[in-house]
């Protein structure tokens, strides 16, 4: 089985909400075990409606609609489908009598407008909404299966829960299961190549990869049968994929890398600090992120001019004048003036130039990254693209990268010890 998604709405269309139903729908038509051919947005324009059902009828057995259901003049969804199908409304007494209860409740009269929402298509089943007065619409239609539902995400959210997902599993002998594998260090093509070299997909098996704010997520998807041969397929693959992107996985499961490496912080008890010029800051926001992250971080000194850095870190004036502020010796004693200020076990600094345009000879992206481990240090020069945020944001993820390899290694080191 196969679907498409149509969101209705000027609103959409235009911007000025972000469509979040189009995503929901998605996930939970996997778990459903049917498959996603297209999403589609169109305005309040019932020719437009029609011809993306249409579209759709080409190539899909389902076709969900959210928005376009409300009892006013732009709400069209129903009389579109109806277009599009060759069916016509009927009044329905049910979603009538639900209406004229839910307004009495509130000791109001019922616009009359919303009599609107009692008409539905002739043989359909209305579904009821019980976070609003849109009722949703189910029906089926020469082989093919409709699903309409309100625009608003906490209506439609509940009404498929409710309702919509056992009509659609029913559809379906396929059970889905998925499994994250979290990387970092490594680019999302390169990723897909290791993968594709070591891995077979098939109509049961298959992988996709997606950018995430830490790095990179590998989502491997198993259709079964069944629940048991699912979950037989993903752990015939798993071992596969870890032994392609090993040096690069941080977690299986779905998690960003600053609160894996939190985490491993806390749970081996390693203080850590920071002094950054060009990331502003950045970095100490990603630690403070983790509840309880108190008792690792201890602070961080934010020297942006060189003379900050002179006073607050002690890099001496000497390194500043003859390698300038963005340069790798100047990162290193950032490193070693934060770790001696706070006297942690790790400290990590920052000096780059963010961009837009070259700074004093150095070019745009170009960063170093320090890193004190207990006493030893270490400077990562990184040419990084994108703009002042994506340079200053990759510059943290870059930085967690290390750290991350670096905490782990410890974690290793205490366990083999015991």
């Amino acid at each position: 089985m196969n679907a498409a998604i149509i969101c209705i709405g000027d609103e959409v269309l235009n911007g000025d909400v972000i469509n979040t139903n189009a995503a929901f729908v998605s996930l939970e038509l996997k778990k459903c075990g049917i498959d996603i051919m297209c999403h589609m947005t169109v305005g309040d324009d019932p020719s437009a409606i029609k011809k993306a059902i249409q579209a759709a009828q080409q190539k899909t057995d389902i076709i969900i609609t959210t928005g376009g259901l409300g009892p006013t003049k732009d709400d069209l969804t129903k009389q579109a489908v109806c277009a599009a199908i060759g069916a016509s409304l009927e009044f329905n007494q049910q979603i009538h009598n639900a209406l004229l209860e839910r307004y009495a409740s509130r000791n109001t009269p019922m616009p009359q407008n919303n009599l609107s929402q009692c008409y539905i298509p002739k043989g359909a089943t209305p579904l009821p909404n019980a976070n609003g007065t849109a009722p949703g619409v189910y029906m089926e239609h020469n082989a093919k299966t409709y699903v309409m539902l309100p625009g608003p995400p906490r209506e439609m959210e509940w009404m498929f829960h409710e309702y919509v997902s056992k009509e659609l599993s029913a559809k379906t002998s396929k059970t889905v299961f998925e499994k994250c594998y979290m990387l970092s260090g490594i680019g999302e093509s390169a990723a897909e190549e290791l993968l594709r070299d070591t891995v077979a997909e098939d109509a049961t098996y298959a992988f996709n990869t997606y950018l995430t704010y830490s790095g990179l997520m590998v989502k491997a998807v198993a259709k079964g049968k069944n629940e048991h041969e699912a979950k037989a397929i993903l752990e015939s693959k798993d071992f596969l994929v870890k032994a392609a992107i090993k040096e690069h996985l941080y977690s299986e499961e779905k998690a960003e890398l600053w609160e894996v490496a939190n985490r491993i912080l806390l749970e081996n008890g390693l203080t850590i600090a920071s002094a950054e010029s060009f990331t502003g800051g950045l970095f100490a926001e990603l630690l403070t992120r983790t509840p309880g992250m108190s008792a690792s971080f201890i602070g961080s000194i934010i020297a942006y001019t060189n003379a900050q850095k002179a006073k607050l870190l002690g890099v001496k004036e000497g390194i500043l004048a003859k390698y300038g502020a963005v340069s790798s010796q100047t990162a290193y004693e950032m490193a070693c003036g934060a770790r001696e200020v706070f006297s942690s076990d790790i400290a990590v600094s920052f000096t780059g130039n963010a961009g837009p345009g070259e700074s004093e000879g150095k070019s745009a992206g170009l960063a170093y990254i320090g890193i004190n481990f207990k006493g030893k240090t270490l400077v990562e020069e990184n040419n990084f693209r994108g703009d002042r945020d994506m340079v200053r944001a990759r510059a943290a993820n870059r930085a967690y990268h290390l750290l991350y390899g670096l905490a782990a290694s410890e974690q290793l080191a205490r366990l083999e010890k015991k």
